[in-house]
């Protein structure tokens, strides 16, 4: 049943002890003293018996602040929305309180959260320890790895909402993490190296998703430094790593700079390599003072000279420097259009590279089945077909580009450009609320009322068509006819080993070229790749019966107008 957490203290212990540790305490409720309010968390990697970190050791406090006596303990697991655990689990967990160890009730799904409960079967009096071991995530995930616990090149790292069992808290409150390491090994979070306590207080929701790595760690400088870039990450070979570290330095200096940001901002960029992760993705998160972003890349990938990770880096790096407006058309929108024009315009992409990036953000747009619905589209719109969900970003990465292109041509002032705009609402931010309202009247403000005009035409789904001198003088969009985005079974959402082909759509291409409904796909697909160009080819292995077979086709239908930029000189 739904219950109301009782007034608490949560303080985290050291897994040998489970003693008091004096002088620092915080509320859930109540606390007038902020200082005061320092959760202490500490965690210990665990490994099996081939020496392989495997899962980690919590342990922590309950004090209650009220008069009461007696109170009801309940825990909680978050499921991880969208993912679901596997067998990233609880063990070995023990409760105990002033009479002795306190038995729990096997977890159930919480009626109201997303979040198995874990409720003690009489009420805890005093002090209450609690400490338990959580085992790595399974790595065969489909989606959403960042945020699991995974092991790779002999440690762990993951984001803390997957190893947290405790109550949630109403407050905000400092974060101090306690590590118990074996020789050798490091740990570093989103907010800092080692043993270190946030210089902000969290909330609930933040802290879970604060980003750790622990283990034999690949660094970048060394020491690593409390504020500006740095890297940790496990599981990539150094002769894959290269020079690419000091690139991504100098990158993040000038990006930095563009944006005006403090030298005392920190951006920690972690990464982790294991066999099964099929195409790089991660996923950054902000906080007051610092950022991070972690990594998840296929062994086969190389860091060194790799210009896709490069672009893909630059943009996490840019949500540390700005929030805008909470709208994926802005948030994403603007970080794919300026990572891909500052670090052009700063000469550290090629003209070949930078022309790429624009047909391929182009590409997946133009293709895109729901290109043309209004912004917000129905959550389960986005993720219904194989590139929906990269809607907001390329819509909103080509209609700052036209922004731009066209505050050069109708603006008087030069400087009104749509980096200018992005600084102007994150100085507006210091001081008001931030909403899509505060954008149209920046705009009316600085260009006029047909940036307004512009605005609400993308809002509403009209198709972006490039206006001339968009992405520089160079390059020149030219008019085609493109192909719509569509695999032509299971409803397009995408190829995943043992996945059983269904809902074949009689005569798209997929069933021309040979594929039957009962066919098993063999090998996963990564098909980014595919909606982000106008004419690559797929192929699908797949067993049939005993017999493997091989299938290729164009994943795409009908014809609709999209647009392909080429070189000036090339016309």
């Amino acid at each position: 049943m739904y219950f109301t957490p009782p007034l608490y203290y949560l303080r985290f212990l050291t897994t040998a002890t489970l003693i008091a540790v004096t002088g620092f305490f915080f509320t859930a409720f109540g606390s007038t003293n902020s200082r005061n309010k320092i959760l202490v968390l500490h965690l210990k990697p665990m490994y099996d018996s081939n020496r392989k970190a495997a899962s980690m050791h919590v342990s922590y406090e309950v004090v209650f602040e009220d008069s009461l006596r007696s109170h009801k303990l309940n825990l909680h697991l978050d499921l991880m929305e969208n993912l679901g655990r596997k067998d990233d689990q609880i063990s070995d967990l023990l409760v105990q309180d002033d009479n002795g160890v306190v038995s729990m009730s096997p977890p159930e799904k919480h009626p109201n959260e997303n979040a198995m409960l874990f409720s003690a079967t009489r009420a805890v009096t005093g002090k209450v320890t609690v400490e338990y071991i959580i085992r790595a995530a399974s790595r065969d995930r489909k989606a959403g790895s960042y945020i699991d616990m995974q092991e790779s090149g002999g440690g762990l790292t993951g984001s803390f909402i997957s190893i947290l069992l405790f109550p949630p808290f109403t407050n905000n409150l400092f974060v101090r993490l306690d590590w118990d390491l074996a020789a050798g090994n490091t740990a570093v979070s989103s907010f800092g190296a080692g043993n270190v306590t946030s210089q902000t207080t969290l909330s609930y929701e933040t802290l879970q998703y604060v980003q750790f790595i622990v283990g034999p760690l690949q660094m970048y400088p060394t020491p690593l430094p409390d504020k500006g870039f740095s890297v940790a990450g496990l599981g990539i070979d150094p002769e894959k790593i290269g020079a690419a570290l000091p690139k991504y330095k100098t990158v993040y200096e000038y990006l930095r700079k563009q944006f005006g940001a403090s030298p005392d901002l920190a951006f920690r960029f972690f990464f982790r390599s294991y066999a099964e992760v099929k195409f790089p993705s991660g996923s950054a998160v902000q906080g007051n003072g610092y950022g991070s972003f972690l990594l998840c890349i296929p062994p086969s990938e190389k860091l060194v000279d790799n210009d896709d990770m490069l672009s893909l880096v630059s943009h996490e790096m840019l949500h540390v420097f700005m929030t805008g407006i909470n709208s994926e058309w802005y948030s994403e929108g603007i970080a794919e259009y300026l990572s891909t024009i500052l670090p052009y315009q700063g000469k550290f992409y090629s003209e070949e590279f930078y022309l790429k990036s624009i047909n391929e953000k182009a590409a997946q747009y133009y293709t895109n089945s729901i290109r043309m619905l209004p912004d917000p589209t129905d959550g389960k719109l986005k993720f219904s077909t194989a590139n929906s969900w990269t809607l907001p970003y390329t819509r909103g990465f080509l209609y700052f580009a036209n922004l731009d292109a066209k505050l050069k041509i109708f603006v008087k002032e030069k400087k009104v450009t749509v980096l200018s705009l992005a600084l102007e609402l994150e100085r507006l931010k210091k001081n008001q609320k931030i909403t899509e309202m505060t954008w149209t009247e920046l705009l009316e403000k600085k260009a006029g009322h047909w940036a307004v005009e512009d605005w609400k035409a993308m809002k509403a789904g009209k198709l972006i068509t490039p206006y001339p001198g968009v992405f520089g003088k160079k390059f020149v969009a030219e008019r085609i006819k493109v192909g719509v985005f569509d695999l032509g079974f299971n409803k397009s959402r995408g190829i995943t080993k043992g996945q059983i082909i269904a809902d074949l759509v009689e005569g798209s291409n997929a069933e021309l070229a040979g594929i039957r409904n009962g066919d098993a796909i063999l090998e996963f697909v990564d098909l980014y790749n595919y909606y982000g160009s106008y004419d690559k080819i797929l192929t699908v292995k797949i067993k049939r019966n005993e017999e493997i077979l091989s299938f290729s086709f164009s994943p795409r239908r009908g014809g609709v107008e999209g647009y392909k930029w080429v070189l000036a000189r090339d016309k």
